[in-house]
């Protein structure tokens, strides 16, 4: 009996994060929702990130959903 295994590309991101850096917080460099990118280049201009093959892994994640609550990036949660 054969079994195969499937994980999503979101799912091995997870986990090596998770591995390297001990959290789950990033997501790629760019998407096509235009006010994710202008969010994602925002937050780059902080410098507190690392940006592995196209994934950015943000190193300051409190700060982030902060600003999100707070509007900063045009979004309100």
């Amino acid at each position: 009996m054969t079994t195969i295994f499937k994980t999503t590309l979101n799912e091995v991101i997870d986990n090596y994060c998770i591995e390297k850096y001990g959290h789950r917080d990033w997501n790629y460099l760019n998407s096509d929702d235009k006010k994710l990118n202008k969010a994602t280049r925002e937050r780059l201009k902080l410098g507190e990130h690392t940006i592995e093959d196209g994934v950015i892994i943000w190193h300051d994640a409190e700060q982030l959903f902060r600003d999100i609550k707070d509007g900063r990036f045009g979004w309100k949660h």
